[in-house]
């Protein structure tokens, strides 16, 4: 796989990570106060971790990390959110496993 593929694929995934920190916080502000929203929020910061990850990646290739994020969830029920990010989560990690199996960079395959 050619870096330009690399880089828009690890961008499409960068966008992706900063779509599902925002969903998280937001459904965690929107649950309110309480373990879920906690337990949301921390979540949060792991896609951060994630986001930060890949941002490093795209820098050491030369490439330039998107801005851009993926369309988030605004469901208001409490049950449809919880669809929504089980759902984002499920999404990336089809991605992540889509890159890794079509890329010959050790730091990308796992």
């Amino acid at each position: 796989m050619d870096k330009d593929k690399v880089i828009a694929l690890l961008n499409e995934d960068l966008e992706g990570e900063h779509g599902a920190i925002i969903q998280y916080l937001t459904h965690a502000y929107a649950i309110g106060e309480g373990e879920m929203s906690c337990e949301l929020e921390a979540i949060a910061r792991e896609e951060m971790r994630h986001l930060d990850w890949l941002a490093e990646k795209l820098v050491d290739i030369n490439g330039s990390p998107s801005i851009e994020h993926t369309e988030v969830d605004r469901s208001p029920r409490t049950a449809d959110m919880l669809r929504a990010d089980i759902d984002i989560e499920q999404k990336v990690a089809r991605e992540y496993d889509r890159i890794a199996g079509e890329t010959e960079d050790p730091g990308l395959k796992g």
